[in-house]
């Protein structure tokens, strides 16, 4: 029995068999041989016990005597089996131990470690027996899985350890199968009694209830008498082995405590430095990854700078805090799609999980796709989700759907803005060059709806109709309501198309708006109705300080309206009324009002520009001059105010406006003694630095004064060209009466005799049929004759004509016009116009067109989408000799650009060369397709000597693609402009390559074309390797820094016609700027006349070394920009102090937007 019991034992448990068992550890492998050891000397007295039983007369257990034995017997077998059990105890004790130890790894181990480890025999039978009978029953079990299961199911006798798996688990199953009829095992001899090993083995052929049945009729039987000092040796070595095992359990112990006091600290100290090292990583990518903060002026600088001059952003509008953190994308303009959206967006990744509070959000000047716009939102939305935008309060979402298809293009802008939606903390939004009429308005909802605290909107040129601006008005600024006031500060509203009906619609905000401070209504096609409505609306605006009404048709009724609102605004400082039509008593009402209201004292810039000014409003505008203190800028150009009213100006100015820098006067009949009474105004003004008197009648004796005037009082520089001026010998002081006949005489001779036609009143209206009968009467175009007309050059510009003036204006004068016609100007003729209406305007006059074959088309600042240019194909085809086509400023769509490129440019055949010298394409949308559709027929247009491409979104593909154009088709420009294209390396390769191809270049205009230093240098080297002598050129916003403009200098030597440098927004620091000085100080550009500099990082240092170094070498120098740079207060006085030495004080340009900065004195 005890041999069996060892036997089993040792086959369940021991590792000792044919397959080599998995390496054991030290340990492991001590406790396995020192039970081994202890089993075997079990196995010898076992063994002595079962020679002694064979020995002697036993029964078996089938013995039928077995009920009926003696005391005697029974006191033998009852000592007998207390011995045996005391063996039987220790064996299970040792098997108990044993199974404690790790086996090597199973499968079915895995999911049994959250077993209890150490059981008892009879506990590890029932598990067993359980879980196999279980997972037969399920039919999940699947046998053996390797050569251990098997031995250890004690089957290796029964199933070929080396058969395939598949066939093991078979041969187990076939074996199971079998047990099942097996007869029971109960008639075996009193020795046999159960242990683990048995009931393991077993539990696989025989059912659950038969182990029961076994383990009773072990305990039923007799067992032989064992020998005490046997027994009382079994019990030594099995305290023997007690002890040995608690010697092992307790080295282990040792070991896993100096484990712990060893490792324990390292592992601190590493995770100590991965937190710093997380920190840094963090630090890292705030800068690396544009988590860059900076100051409300930088900001401005950086962020909106190159937008000034369409929508300039007042500094009020971005000063929201001492610091901004701004998320943006930069680059150059391009096209984004899905998978640059996804390269932009893992430039933040690293921070992405910690992102630092957002203020300030920008996607301006890229052109996304849809699938780049849900790809930004996605990582708006995340962003948003980790509280990033809990303090943002400005987002810049200008210009960035250049190029798309309408449909696309509002999908864009509904799904970033949607993504904004929860975002209602924002104090400035800004939507300005992107097409929005009132669906585009409408999808910007998410970001625009329910801003309560909204203080600066900008929508510039944005083409917005009448029906957008009320949305904007109603649903987007008044919200909650006609009663409940905004808190704008800041509204600007310029380039839209919104006429009447939009001056109407936004006049009800303004009395809701009592905080407004600067307000820009200008050009938007506002008529006498919608401007006076407007004007009236002005009224409750008592804290304003900008105001620009420009563009618009006041009339003199509105001009008195703005009259009475000016007047309860005494802190005005600027106010823009150009092409106002305010006329003659507009101007005295707004004076009066001025000088009344005490704002005159604060004024430091005024323009009434063309609003048909006469001398008979200059003595009230002299007199609110002679209160203006603080005034530095007067603008009254394109007017009619003769030498009187210019004699009324000067006598104010020459006692009043002591500040005053800048007049300009062009084009206003003024004579000889008119502009000499201005020049004597101005000349001993310390600050004046310009006077414009261009385009007049003065003599050339007039003019000699003038000149000589100035050079005695060391001012030669402050007048400005006079080319355009008419030297007529008669003095217009004189004032003649004229007869009612004789000026219809006069009037019948120009229309006979003059070469141009063009209304003579020039203020923007709308022209219906009765007005139409009007302006053309007045011009002397007798409409009820049918008599030819003769005119090389018409001109309809600047006016919104309805269909029954059009059709008024096509029978009554252009069908009348005859072969000699040879200019055509209809730009600006459909502004306001609803969109069918506009459509048609065109058509009719096209039509009344048709059959001329022109030089030169101009349908510039039309509002032009495909159907526009096909509504004037009765104009433009056929064209077969046309020279000159411009096309500016039309909001061109792709679309339009493919059908002006094929089926206009090529009209003559796509085989056919183009006769065309000039074009301008100019401030459109027509993106990356329109672009090369416009560059795919350059190689018909091999007699262009003026190419104009700029401001037309065309990203680094289509740029290049330009480049490329050019560079392998034309060889005749003379100007070549292609600012605000995208020109990356290869784009400057084959730009540069492309104008060494060009020797008859004067004029390259290369302005925010994203060359970089590299690319400005490739461009200055193929200039100088073909020797071609520029009159003008600009380069400015193309990042060259002081490397860039160092090595330009070098190259700009051997450029001796060139009259014109601009280097604007350049990134340019003193240190560059003295190192460019100094190379181009000596005899290098002698023709230059104006050098620009503005809008860089220039200090006190470089600039001194301008005016001292290099402006004395520039004897031809008329004019030194150095404006938005840093040139502290202390710089600014030795410049001025410098220049006025050198007898040049008059050469600088104003520095307005200078930022002084003390330190810069310490360099």
């Amino acid at each position: 029995m005890a041999a069996q019991i060892a036997d089993r034992s040792n086959a369940a448990m021991s590792f000792n068999s044919g397959e080599s068992a998995p390496e054991l550890s030290k340990l492991e492998a001590t406790r396995l041989a020192l039970a081994q050891e202890q089993k075997k000397r079990i196995d010898a007295a076992v063994a002595r016990v079962t020679g002694k039983k064979e020995g002697g007369k036993r029964k078996g257990l089938s013995s039928p005597d077995t009920g009926h034995r003696s005391k005697k017997s029974k006191t033998v077998v009852d000592v007998a089996s207390d011995q045996v059990d005391k063996k039987n105890s220790i064996a299970r004790r040792m098997v108990d131990r044993f199974s404690a130890m790790p086996e090597p790894e199973r499968e079915q181990d895995i999911d049994q470690q959250n077993k209890p480890t150490t059981r008892s025999v009879s506990t590890q039978q029932r598990y067993s027996a359980e879980e196999q009978e279980e997972e037969v029953e399920k039919d999940q079990w699947d046998g053996p899985t390797t050569n251990y299961h098997v031995k250890q199911l004690g089957l290796d006798d029964k199933v070929d350890i080396y058969a395939p798996v598949a066939q093991q688990q078979h041969d187990v199953q076939r074996v199971r199968e079998r047990a099942k009829y097996m007869p029971s095992i109960s008639g075996e001899s009193i020795n046999t009694i159960k242990t683990s090993s048995d009931s393991e083995a077993d539990s696989d052929f025989a059912p659950k209830e038969r182990l029961s049945q076994e383990s009773e009729e072990s305990d039923a039987v007799s067992l032989p008498e064992v020998d005490a000092s046997e027994t009382q040796a079994l019990a030594e070595e099995a305290e023997e082995f007690d002890k040995q095992t608690a010697i092992q359990t307790a080295e282990t112990h040792r070991t896993r405590t100096k484990r712990v006091f060893v490792y324990t600290p390292l592992f601190i100290v590493a995770i100590i430095v991965l937190v710093f090292a997380l920190l840094f990583a963090i630090d890292w990518s705030q800068e690396t990854f544009q988590f860059c903060e900076i100051d409300a002026k930088s900001a401005e600088v950086r962020l909106i700078s190159h937008t000034k001059a369409k929508c300039p952003a007042p500094e009020s509008s971005l000063i929201m805090a001492t610091t901004k953190t701004v998320l943006s994308f930069e680059g150059e303009r391009e096209l984004v799609t899905e998978v640059r959206a996804h390269e932009l967006v893992q430039t933040y990744a690293n921070s992405e999980a910690q992102p630092p509070a957002f203020t300030h959000i920008t996607l301006r000047n890229k052109s996304y796709t849809i699938e780049a716009a849900h790809v930004i939102a996605a990582f708006f939305s995340r962003l948003e989700a980790r509280g990033a935008f809990a303090q943002l309060t400005s987002v810049d979402f200008a210009d960035m759907i250049a190029g798309r298809p309408e449909d696309e293009a509002l999908q864009v802008l509904a799904t970033l803005c949607d993504a904004l939606s929860a975002i209602k903390s924002l104090t400035r939004i800004d939507l300005s060059d992107n097409a929005l009429g009132e669906k585009g308005v409408r999808a910007c909802f998410g970001l625009l709806q329910n801003q309560e605290k909204l203080q600066h909107m900008y929508f510039c040129n944005n083409g917005i109709s009448a029906a957008a601006a009320g949305v904007i008005a109603e649903e987007v600024l008044l919200f909650r309501g006609q009663d409940t006031p905004t808190k704008l500060e800041t509204f600007h509203f310029y380039n839209n198309m919104s006429g009447d009906g939009g001056a109407i619609a936004l006049a009800k905000l303004l009395p809701l708006s009592p905080a407004l401070k600067d307000l820009r209504f200008s050009a938007t096609r506002a008529q006498r109705e919608g401007s006076l409505t407007f004007a009236k609306a002005l009224a409750s605006l008592t804290k304003l300080e900008k105001l620009d009404l420009s563009d618009n048709t006041f009339k003199a009724q509105g001009g008195e309206a703005i009259a009475a609102a000016v007047k309860n605004m005494p802190n005005l400082v600027e106010i823009n009324l150009r092409d106002a039509a305010i006329e003659d008593d507009g101007l005295v009402a707004i004076a009066d009002a001025l000088r009344e209201g005490g704002a005159a004292r604060g004024i430091t810039a005024l323009d009434v520009s063309g609003n048909d000014l006469t001398a008979a409003s200059m003595p009230a505008l002299g007199q609110m001059l002679r209160d203006s203190a603080a005034l530095r800028v007067l603008q009254v150009e394109e007017n009619e105010i003769g030498s009187k009213g210019a004699k009324a100006i000067a006598k104010s100015l020459k006692v009043g406006s002591p500040a005053l820098e800048k007049v300009v006067a062009n084009m206003n009949e003024i004579g000889a003694s008119g502009a000499l009474a201005l020049v004597k105004a101005v000349v001993d003004k310390k600050a004046f630095v310009k006077l414009d008197i261009d385009g007049n009648q003065i003599s050339a004796g007039g003019v000699a004064n003038i000149e000589s005037l100035l050079e005695s009082n060391n001012k030669s520089d402050v007048l400005g060209s006079l080319e355009d001026n008419d030297d007529d010998e008669e003095e217009d002081d004189e004032e003649e009466e004229t007869s009612v006949e004789d000026v219809t005489v006069m009037l019948d001779k120009v229309t006979i005799s003059d070469a141009s036609f063009e209304f003579e009143n020039k203020s923007r209206e709308v022209v219906d049929a009765a007005r139409a009968l009007q302006l053309l009467e007045a011009s002397g175009i007798k409409v009820n004759e049918r008599s030819p007309l003769h005119f090389k050059s018409i001109s309809l510009r600047g006016k919104s004509y309805t269909d029954s003036g059009a059709k008024v204006i096509a029978d009554s004068f252009l069908s009348r016009l005859q072969s000699d016609l040879k200019v055509v100007d209809l730009a600006d003729v459909i502004a306001g116009r609803p969109e069918d209406e506009a459509l048609r305007v065109l058509s009719v006059m096209c039509h009344a067109l048709r059959g001329h074959a022109l030089d030169e088309i101009d349908l510039s600042d039309n509002a032009l989408g495909e159907k526009g240019v096909r509504a004037c194909f009765d104009l433009l085809i056929p064209q077969p000799t046309l020279r000159r086509l411009l096309f500016c400023n039309n909001g061109i769509s792709a679309a339009a650009a493919s059908v002006i490129a094929q089926e206009i440019v090529l009209q003559n055949g796509k085989d056919a060369q183009s006769t065309l010298e000039e074009f301008h394409f100019y401030n459109n949308m027509s993106g990356h397709d329109g672009c090369v559709a416009v560059a795919n027929v350059l190689a018909q247009c091999k007699k262009l000597t003026l190419l104009r491409y700029a401001s037309a979104r065309a990203g680094p593909e289509a740029s290049e693609e330009m480049a490329r154009s050019v560079n392998t088709h034309l060889r005749q420009l003379k100007s070549l402009d292609l600012s605000d294209c995208s020109f990356e390396e290869d784009g400057a390769t084959q730009l540069a390559e492309a104008i060494s191809k060009q020797p008859n270049l004067q004029y390259l205009k290369l302005r925010d074309a994203s060359l970089c230093a590299e690319g400005v240098e490739k461009v200055a080297k193929a200039l100088t390797s073909s020797n071609i002598q520029l009159v003008e050129l600009d380069l400015s916003g193309n990042e060259l820094a002081d490397e860039g403009i160092a090595a330009l200098a070098l190259l700009l030597k051997s450029q001796s016609q060139l009259k014109v440098l601009r280097l604007d927004e350049n990134e340019v620091t003193s240190e560059g700027l003295k190192e460019f000085v100094a190379v181009l100080s000596a005899d290098s550009l002698p023709a230059l006349e104006e050098l620009s500099l503005c809008g860089n990082e220039i200090t006190a240092k470089g600039a001194i070394a301008v005016v001292d170094t290099f402006v004395p070498t520039k004897m031809a120098l008329v004019r030194v920009e150095l404006d938005t740079n840093m040139i502290s207060d202390k710089g600014v006085e030795h410049i001025k102090a410098s220049l006025a030495k050198q007898g040049k004080a008059n050469i600088l340009g104003s520095l307005e937007e200078n930022d002084g900065d003390e330190e810069s004195d310490d360099e």
